[in-house]
């Protein structure tokens, strides 16, 4: 079997990059560990700020962190370019404690 040099910068280029899936899935295996355990110190340590907070009655506190990874582009000629934006988002709850209750990670790439 007789493999060229084009084929092999090709399977190389597709495996450094990450689907939408695998980066979701990335995020699940980082935080689904932590819920009881992780604080909002912790979260804020790997996404920044969150983009707000919003707290009920029970004293649970519901959280969005989003972290940009730039843009993609599409297309091959300038006029037909396209883009759209790469990130990782989790929307966390967090028990009366300030304990990681419960979260739903997303991600697009």
């Amino acid at each position: 079997m007789k493999i060229n040099i084009w084929s092999l910068l090709f399977l190389a280029g597709c495996a450094h990059h990450s689907t939408s899936e695998q980066a979701r899935e990335k995020l699940d295996s980082r935080w689904e560990d932590e819920i009881g355990k992780a604080t909002k110190s912790e979260l804020i340590e790997d996404f920044g700020n969150p983009e707000w907070c919003r707290s009920d009655d029970l004293g649970v506190e519901s959280c969005r962190f989003y972290r940009s990874k730039g843009r993609k582009w599409l297309g091959e000629k300038k006029m037909e370019k396209s883009h759209y934006s790469t990130f990782d988002e989790i929307l966390v709850d967090f028990d009366s404690s300030g304990k990681l209750k419960t979260f739903k990670a997303n991600a697009q790439r």
